[in-house]
């Protein structure tokens, strides 16, 4: 091959070389961008990722806060509960105690005679009036007492299954 040959030879080389060095420079860029690419997207959804982490533990916070409310407030009902309770039984004890006095004054009341009228009817009517408030402060303790129970099944999420109460969904329903 002579020089002229050999240097054509080369030079249809060098553009060759240059042509596949532009295609890789050209294939390289593309994938610069792509790796550009693949590089945002990694980003954006590290970036999801973190604010997804960050809103779950705000939202296990107050979820522990609210547990943490509710739990007071059983515990708040609970002893409510029982002070009504005990308040009841006391005015239950107390509404016995006034009729039995009334019963007491109504035969003293009835065997008198009519020189003791007043004095019996005096006591009469004071019993009547122990057992009206007796009565009165009992059944204002079995109201609160049974506010303080329905409290506390709804709290507890109970309510509905305490009154034998079910709750139909549409795909419950026959069609």
């Amino acid at each position: 091959m002579s020089i002229l040959e050999e240097s054509l030879n080369e030079n249809i080389d060098l553009r060759q070389a240059k042509r596949v060095v532009e295609k890789q420079e050209i294939e390289l860029e593309s994938g610069n961008k792509s790796f550009k690419t693949d590089s945002m997207v990694y980003k954006k959804q590290h970036a999801m990722a973190i604010q997804t982490l960050k809103h779950l533990a705000s939202v296990s916070k107050r979820l522990a806060h609210k547990e943490n409310a509710v739990e007071f407030k059983i515990r708040e009902l609970w002893r409510n509960g029982e002070a009504c309770h005990r308040q009841m039984t006391q005015q239950y004890r107390s509404l016995y105690a006034a009729q039995n006095l009334v019963e007491a004054a109504q035969s003293k009341f009835y065997a008198s005679d009519l020189d003791q009228f007043e004095v019996n009817l005096d006591n009469l009517t004071g019993a009547l009036q122990a057992r009206s408030k007796a009565s009165r402060e009992y059944i204002l303790f079995l109201i609160e007492y049974n506010k303080t129970l329905v409290d506390l099944h709804k709290i507890k999420g109970s309510l509905l299954a305490y009154n034998n109460m079910q709750i139909e969904h549409d795909d419950q329903i026959p069609k």
